[in-house]
């Protein structure tokens, strides 16, 4: 589709109704919608790592050091080649949409390194962002709160009116409802309010997106060794990268000189027996439509991790790691399709033929810089603990692209909040990581078991949004295989789960705020040649 972006957004927007633009922990330039689902920090990967919180930057010493702090590399000893799985999911409690919940397995973590006399080199795949995510929710229309099939009368009942940001509880009309566990809700009609617009939305997105690449760790001096990991960005390696699909249907109830409590979900059978007539009974016109919007991102990008590990002392360790920000190059694509129907008896009818509509967009994304600390103790050979602290430059995470209105310019808008970048108050975000490892050690085995908590804030359009977890993880080592598992719980409460930009990306129209809970399971299988 070529012409005027503006116009054809407009369009889509007038197409799509009340769109909202959903996000999780980086939501959508001005055009946009960069939906990010995992912490907006990458860390490293791997079980053994995630059981102590991520605490890992100054004790990576398996086949996952590239992901963490490349320069600890130097610490293998034999070759070795690992692999990473998880499992996956989120519980989200929205204000006005209930609670709702998705899991997924992914693949994570994939490395090969070989040991030489005073360096150590590897190659690396590592999953880095996940966008999985679903969500359901009412956009429009008066829902009743909590009724019961069957009850003959609710005048007095409260109704969520959905035409309103944020809905507000208004009086329900007299009527007998449908079956109000349908997916679909429902809408009431009475001599005031002729017609009627139910309004649903829902999105499924899913991917990700990693970085394959070579890493490379020198020995310095005795006590100081240097790394680095050069970082090729492209679409999941199992997937096709970041896709997106949004439905939005639409039903419109039309009736004159009655009162009707009527269902108005996409699977309706009307029944002229439950219009209760009064003061007559009417024939409804119902009709609906569906607008589908299938997107895809496909994205490229390069980038280095450096990093610094320092022997402080026989037990103690100090490492150092940078992950240079990166001009990303990504092509959003969008396929829209439009269809409409009328209610014919029992059944819905098509209205013409559908409209289908293309665009695609070349957009460029500024990834930000990112700077880590950890300090390790190992109090025994069996003890050891560590700290991590990392600070994002989140205000620099941008997106661009190139607009016509009527002349072409830059748009460059924040790609955590959506507004325009010169009217948004992103802040850096600090994050902090305590983990703690245990050791068994046996004749032929060795049991660790492992610990943590941190602190992972998302960074937020005006403050950061606090999020907090804790990390549980076991494993065993025998002969030359590592296999370790970990849990991480990750949770926020009263934090932002929705927001809506305008269109000209100038203020936040909405917020809808909730609690959210992360459930992780990790698998590592590190092998020793």
């Amino acid at each position: 589709m070529k012409g005027n972006i503006r116009r054809e957004w407009k369009r889509i927007a007038v197409l799509a109704g009340l769109l909202v633009w959903v996000w999780a922990t980086a939501a959508a330039a001005q055009l946009v919608d960069f939906t990010i689902t995992s912490a907006p920090s990458p860390v490293g990967s791997g079980a053994r790592a995630m059981g102590q919180a991520g605490a890992f930057i100054a004790t990576a010493d398996d086949a996952t050091a590239a992901s963490w702090n490349p320069a600890a590399l130097i610490i293998l000893e034999k070759p070795e080649a690992s692999v990473v799985g998880s499992s996956e999911g989120q519980t989200r409690s929205f204000e006005h949409a209930g609670t709702q919940s998705f899991y997924y397995n992914a693949f994570n973590y994939l490395s090969a390194s070989y040991p030489f006399k005073d360096f150590v080199v590897s190659v690396n795949y590592q999953r880095l962002y996940d966008f999985n995510y679903k969500v359901e929710r009412n956009l429009q229309g008066l829902v009743p709160d909590h009724v019961t099939y069957g009850a003959p009368d609710f005048s007095s009942h409260p109704c969520r009116d959905f035409s309103t940001s944020p809905p507000t509880m208004v009086p329900c009309t007299a009527g007998t409802p449908t079956d109000p566990s349908d997916d679909y809700y429902l809408g009431v009609v009475n001599q005031d309010i002729k017609r009627i617009e139910a309004l649903r939305q829902k999105i499924t997105q899913s991917g990700d997106i990693g970085a394959i690449g070579p890493a490379l760790a020198v020995q310095i001096t005795p006590k100081i060794a240097f790394g680095v990991a050069f970082n090729f960005w492209m679409d999941g390696l199992v997937n096709s990268g970041y896709t997106r699909k949004t439905e939005q249907s639409q039903t419109v109830f039309e009736q004159n000189n009655s009162f009707t409590f009527e269902d108005l979900n996409l699977n309706l059978n009307y029944d002229p027996g439950i219009d209760i007539g009064y003061p007559s009974p009417g024939v409804p016109t119902v009709t609906r439509s569906r607008v589908v919007f299938d997107e895809k991102f496909k994205f490229h990008g390069q980038n280095i991790n450096a990093g610094l590990l320092l022997n402080v002392s026989p037990r103690n360790k100090l490492g150092l790691v940078y992950r240079s920000g990166f001009e990303a190059n990504v092509n959003w694509t969008v396929d829209m399709t439009q269809t409409q129907e009328l209610l014919v008896g029992n059944t819905f009818q098509t209205i013409g033929s559908s409209r289908h509509s293309h665009l695609s967009r070349d957009l460029a994304m500024h990834f930000p810089d990112q700077y880590g600390i950890g300090f390790s103790n190992r109090f025994s050979d069996a003890f050891t603990m560590a700290l991590d602290l990392t600070y994002v430059r989140w205000d620099e995470f941008t997106t661009q692209m190139v607009v016509e209105d009527p002349k072409p310019h830059t748009v460059t808008t924040s790609a955590v909040s959506g507004l325009k970048q010169s009217r948004s108050q992103v802040d850096p975000v600090a994050t902090a990581r305590l983990g703690a490892e245990y050791i068994f050690i046996r004749e032929k085995i060795a049991v660790p078991i492992r610990a943590g908590a941190f602190y992972d804030p998302q960074p937020a359009e005006g403050a950061a949004q606090n999020y907090w977890g804790g990390t549980l993880g076991a494993g065993i080592a025998w002969k030359s295989l590592v296999v370790d598992a970990a849990y991480v719980y990750r949770f926020a409460n009263d934090v932002d789960l929705i927001t809506v930009t305008n269109a000209e990306g100038t203020r936040l129209e909405k917020i809808e705020k909730g609690d959210i809970q992360q459930h992780s399971f990790l698998l590592s299988t590190i092998y020793h040649f």
